[in-house]
């Protein structure tokens, strides 16, 4: 299957999970998510223990690695796949070095436009919120932190959402409206109306990453700069 974008011809390798594995994937992520949160809920409200959603970088890792089950039990098991055709390969791809940098340049520029805008003349609920203050922490728990946004979530996500995901809406929305339609699930999933945009702009060059070099590891490092200039500009 070959789709032109822009001037780019992309050759889309149909893969055997569809609709169906991907709706049953969110589920489990979504159910576990409520789950944990209900759990923590319960920890505090009825045994007064400590509330295990204080400690952000165990919500990271359980989340994301919730993800990376989901996609193992509907994807990789189920279909006795090789995690490669999930993206776990390298690229030989003109360009795929210097792409992530380029993606991560234009998507600064998206966002701080963005921000300037819904800032200065948009209603209150579109501007991006700040990052929580203390959310890095110091100690281990700021090296875990660290770790958990800038390299274990953007490989789980990447995985999720574009190796999993957006190749399993191709044959029913086609290339570009796969990648809407996951970039939007990809920013919804952050929860914050105000970066839904900043996000989603993200999730479309990634998407284009992914498809361009058919390997995880570009989306992912693209992904794993803007996360971390985001960590930076809190320490």
């Amino acid at each position: 299957m070959f789709t032109k974008i822009g001037r780019t011809t992309i050759n889309f390798e149909p893969v055997p999970w569809n609709n169906k594995d991907v709706l049953q994937a969110s589920l489990l992520v979504v159910l576990f998510v409520l789950g944990y949160f209900l759990l923590s809920w319960l920890l505090v409200h009825t045994f007064g223990l400590v509330e295990p959603a204080e400690y952000p970088s165990v919500t990271i890792f359980l989340s994301e690695g919730i993800m990376i089950f989901a996609v193992w039990l509907f994807a990789a098991r189920k279909y006795s796949t090789k995690w490669s055709k999930l993206g776990l390969r390298p690229s030989d791809r003109f360009g795929t070095y210097l792409a992530p940098f380029l993606a991560l340049l234009t998507i600064m520029i998206f966002t701080a436009g963005y921000s300037y805008v819904s800032s200065n003349y948009g209603p209150e609920f579109l501007k991006p919120p700040a990052l929580p203050e203390g959310l890095i922490g110091s100690g281990l728990h700021r090296f875990v932190m660290i770790f958990a946004l800038v390299i274990w979530g953007p490989f789980a996500e990447e995985i999720f959402f574009r190796g999993f995901m957006m190749t399993a809406l191709i044959p029913t929305f086609g290339m570009v409206g796969a990648m809407a339609v996951s970039s939007l699930i990809f920013a919804v999933f952050h929860m914050s109306v105000g970066s839904i945009a900043p996000i989603f702009f993200s999730g479309i060059l990634f998407s284009l990453l992914y498809l361009r070099t058919r390997s995880i590891w570009p989306p992912m490092t693209a992904h794993a700069l803007q996360n971390f200039v985001a960590v930076a500009g809190m320490t």
